[in-house]
């Protein structure tokens, strides 16, 4: 029974160390030390085993530790601000000393079942904090896009309003004058010039030729 745990410690060992591993390797673009993440995963799971062999309680309270350290990292990260007004480091030296202390007091396995169980707690609450700053943070988004269409819209509205109507923008345009080529205008000026010389007038010229 007892080797099934130095077992379950050496791989949740490894586990945390390639996670470790893969996180720095995306972030840097480069492996710690240029290690690869399975490397890690395989050299801490030895190192894990080993340990838990040698002193088991010591590996579960570092796992421990090392557990709500991260926890409470990710908390804090997500409120702004510290968990009861304690730091990181302290949360997380006094997980890793409640879980070394129970492991010594009870059994390793049994103690890390417990241990496993307030960590998939603690991932299910930062889960749903996370998802609620996440909806947070949509609901604002979408009620400043909502505040910008309707500016638009206002000033759109604003705008057609104050613009004139096209038929209060046609200008009346004087007629343009009849062109000298036109036969109206030339019996016009016909018209004129004769009705200034009346008929049976003395001042009349005449026009006709004469018979001699």
């Amino acid at each position: 029974m007892a080797e099934l745990g130095y077992v379950a410690l050496g791989i949740v060992v490894g586990v945390v160390a390639y996670h470790q591993a893969a996180t720095i390797e995306k972030r840097s673009g480069v492996a710690p030390w240029g290690v690869s993440p399975p490397f890690w995963a395989a050299t801490f799971l030895f190192v894990g085993f080993v340990g838990a062999v040698v002193a088991s309680p010591l590996v579960l309270g570092g796992l421990a530790g090392f557990g709500g350290y991260r926890a409470v990292m990710i908390y804090e990260q997500q409120r702004g601000g510290r968990l009861l007004g304690c730091p990181t480091v302290a949360w997380g030296i006094g997980c890793g000393s409640l879980g070394a202390v129970g492991a010594r007091v009870t059994s390793t396995l049994v103690w890390g079942v417990v241990c496993a169980f307030f960590a998939l707690l603690a991932a299910l609450v930062l889960s749903v904090t996370e998802t609620i700053k996440v909806r947070a943070e949509r609901d604002a988004l979408i009620a400043e896009l909502n505040t910008h269409k309707s500016a638009v819209a206002g000033l759109q509205a604003a705008s057609s309003t104050s613009r004139p109507s096209p038929e209060s923008t046609v200008l009346t345009q004087a007629p343009a004058p009849p062109s000298h080529s036109s036969p109206t205008h030339r019996r016009s000026s016909f018209s004129d010039q004769t009705a200034a010389f009346p008929s049976g007038s003395a001042a009349a010229p005449d026009l006709l030729p004469r018979r001699r």
